[in-house]
């Protein structure tokens, strides 16, 4: 899908204009999870494209660094470590420093500021950056990503609000539209094309295996992903278990007799490692986490095991989706979780059959590539 945009400038644009051909300085926020970060560095490309002489900063937590470095140019990092989120723990000292790096950034004088979530907190942080154009979206009544976030009310802080109708109810879908909307015409979307180009006889496919997530809805039980590292070692595939520094521990406890049965390697590095192993994949099998945002702007096919929520919403394009909701009279619950504690705990992923992974797998790998966005 192309989506470009009709507004007329003066008349029915954004406030601020468009952002093409400019050569103000943008900052752009990168506040939530190492996915959402993964997605930002995407828009990032999008933006120094068709701005090439435009200097982009980022305002964003220390450990999201690594990603815009590693997968986009951006000219400086504002590493903040604000508790924006209820369990994020807040000091006295945490708060002051956050305090004098959001002066330096007001010292930067940015024309724009970009939050790509339009959150209340995002907005303010917008705000408080100093830029002449504090630029969000705007989620439609009913529009399926505000589930996602927290501050659901309105906010008058960004003074270039981008609506985006309920009639995109894919994440990916919704900032083509607001990236149209702001003049950039086609935000990046690689064509996964390895698989068909490497789909020859003699080749034994590589699949990337990322058992890891951040939270236990999302970890697919264990002796499950065993079952699918036979039944995949068994049709001739060659596997590569890939997580973080802190996951390779448990990663080869785990997983150490496939790992030597099967001669599966492993890497469990720093981001940069961990995109590099990941673009040399043929494809990717992973939870809704930050593994399946890395496969999409690498251009990596993937199946994607999802969560709590309707997978519509943050599943890549050219990505296929499995989920066990239809085992939860309450799905999507939206990380409110009242399976916990019950026999039913998280049966939305846990209850997802090897089966079902290895026939999207197969159903994944002989589609032709989607029309490049």
């Amino acid at each position: 899908m192309v989506l470009t945009s009709a507004a007329r400038p003066g008349i029915d644009g954004p406030p601020c204009g468009p952002l093409s051909g400019r050569t103000d300085r943008g900052l752009l926020l990168s506040l939530r999870h190492l996915g959402d970060a993964v997605i930002a560095a995407g828009f990032v490309q999008a933006l120094r494209k068709q701005n090439p002489a435009m200097p982009v900063n980022v305002l964003g937590l220390p450990q999201h660094e690594e990603v815009f470095r590693s997968l986009c140019r951006i000219d400086r990092y504002f590493r903040i470590d604000l508790p924006l989120f209820r369990h994020h723990r807040r000091s006295e000292a945490s708060m002051a420093a956050a305090l004098r790096t959001l002066r330096a950034v007001r010292r930067s004088r940015h024309r724009f500021c970009i939050n790509l979530i339009g959150d209340v907190r995002e907005n303010l942080i917008g705000r408080l950056s100093g830029a002449t154009w504090n630029i969000a979206p705007t989620w439609a009544p009913g529009h399926l990503f505000r589930n996602k976030i927290t501050g659901k009310l309105s906010f008058p802080a960004a003074n270039c609000a981008i609506p985006i109708p309920a009639e995109y109810r894919s994440y990916y879908d919704s900032l083509r539209f607001f990236a149209a909307r702001l003049g950039l015409e086609r935000l990046s979307s690689p064509t996964p094309s390895r698989v068909s180009a490497s789909a020859q006889p003699g080749h034994r496919l590589l699949v990337a295996l990322h058992p890891g997530a951040s939270h236990p809805s999302r970890r697919w039980p264990a002796a499950k992903w065993k079952s699918l590292i036979t039944a995949l070692s068994a049709r001739g595939c060659r596997l590569l278990l890939i997580g973080a520094p802190d996951e390779e521990p448990a990663l080869r406890s785990e997983y150490g007799e496939e790992i030597d049965r099967f001669r599966i390697d492993v890497v469990a590095t720093g981001l940069q490692g961990f995109f590099s192993a990941l673009s040399a994949a043929d494809a990717l099998v992973g939870m809704d986490s930050l593994s399946a945002h890395a496969a999409h702007i690498l251009g990596v096919p993937s199946v994607v095991l999802n969560g709590s929520a309707d997978f519509v919403i943050m599943t890549p394009p050219g990505s296929a989706a499995v989920s066990a909701g239809h085992l939860c009279p309450q799905f999507p619950c939206y990380y409110r979780f009242p399976c916990t504690g019950t026999a039913n705990e998280f049966v939305c992923c846990r209850g997802i059959e090897v089966e079902e992974v290895l026939h999207s797998l197969d159903r994944l790998l002989r589609a032709p590539p989607p029309a490049a966005n």
